[in-house]
């Protein structure tokens, strides 16, 4: 009987609401800053002024984007080459005594990635 009982509570469990707990490592979409909220997609500038400078900043990737187009003109092919390098920085906020910190990654100068971590 005692583990028909817990068997039943176990099945309660996962109807609990999920989105209302935020777990460490966990993706977000947004992150308050005072009165703003920063949303993924937005620009990094705009990070900024809403949410200051981040306490920590470093550089994770590099990559360099090669576009080559052909162009006809006549009987002649023409190729044209341009580069451009995306560059992909984390950055990190902590935005007070008691709140998680979050670890925010910038690709090309937008926001594409929020994530919760331990106070540090």
């Amino acid at each position: 009987m005692r583990f028909l009982i817990l068997c039943a509570a176990a099945a309660l469990v996962p109807a609990l609401p999920v989105a209302a707990t935020n777990f460490l490592g966990v993706q977000q979409d947004s992150m308050r800053c005072g009165r703003d909220i920063v949303r993924v997609g937005q620009q990094a500038f705009r990070l900024i002024e809403k949410c200051g400078q981040p306490a920590y900043r470093e550089v994770v990737a590099l990559s360099r984007l090669t576009d080559v187009a052909a162009i006809r003109r006549g009987d002649r092919l023409l190729a044209a080459r341009d580069s451009s390098d995306l560059v992909t920085e984390q950055w990190v906020y902590k935005l007070g005594r008691g709140r998680l910190t979050r670890v925010l990654t910038v690709t090309g100068g937008v926001l594409t990635d929020i994530r919760l971590h331990d106070r540090q």
